[in-house]
């Protein structure tokens, strides 16, 4: 019987905990962006201690219930190809996309749409097809937003 409830719990636990404010952009958000960018993917690097656990194991493993829709934090270096606002970073800098409900990551020389929220983070939504980010879509707002309005 408390396996069947822990189950139950563990179930209504992921509904409720699956990302209710995704980690990548978005066109609804466009105007709080400081900084809009596309860019090729040169580099990624996911640092050990950042390595991916699948949380649902995880908490299975540990005997908790609480279950995100998370992914890893990693590191990007970028060529950018267009900068729609702000200032576009350096070449070689590495661009940090903080632990949360994004994309999977790039491929190396995938293009990838950036922006900085009013909270100073990086977000990232890349061209591989993902049923959360509809990078043509994205990339369409942000064009008929923002080009020619600088």
């Amino acid at each position: 019987m408390k396996s069947a409830i822990a189950i139950l719990a563990a179930s209504f636990a992921h509904m409720a905990a699956a990302c209710p404010f995704p980690t990548m952009p978005h066109e609804a958000f466009l105007d709080d962006y400081q900084i809009a960018f596309t860019g090729l993917v040169t580099a990624v690097d996911f640092s050990p201690e950042e390595a991916f656990e699948d949380s649902e194991i995880k908490h299975a493993l540990t005997g908790g219930i609480v279950v995100t829709d998370t992914g890893p934090a990693y590191k990007v270096r970028v060529v950018v190809t267009h900068v729609f606002k702000g200032a576009a970073p350096a070449r070689d800098e590495w661009l940090m996309i903080d632990r949360g409900c994004h994309t999977d990551a790039p491929l190396l020389l995938e293009s990838g749409i950036f922006a900085v929220g009013r909270d100073g983070k990086l977000i990232a939504g890349y061209e591989h097809p993902s049923e959360f980010f509809d990078y043509p879509a994205m990339l369409k707002a942000l064009q008929r937003r923002f080009d020619g309005k600088r």
